[in-house]
């Protein structure tokens, strides 16, 4: 928040952005990878999607969520490439 200005919301177990007016979502991929949750959203929900340890982004998890938001740019980053 310093940084920025700011909030974010949260899509995890029984939190949802939803309702939330937040710009910035912070979720867990075991929580949003279900069908059932992923449903919830419109396709086109999120801009951008910056996935930390990318290198699990083949996964099919992953790759479910970002199959749904296929619309969205997606940035991967990773402290572990090899």
């Amino acid at each position: 928040y310093k940084a920025t200005g700011l909030t974010c919301a949260v899509e995890k177990a029984e939190q949802s952005c939803l309702t939330a007016w937040n710009r910035v979502v912070v979720g867990s991929v075991q929580s949003l990878m279900r069908p059932k949750r992923l449903e919830q959203f419109d396709r086109r929900y999120f801009g951008t999607i910056i996935v930390d340890e990318a290198h699990h982004a083949v996964t099919d998890g992953y790759r479910r969520i970002l199959d749904w938001f296929g619309d969205a740019r997606v940035l991967g980053v990773t402290a572990t490439p090899d």
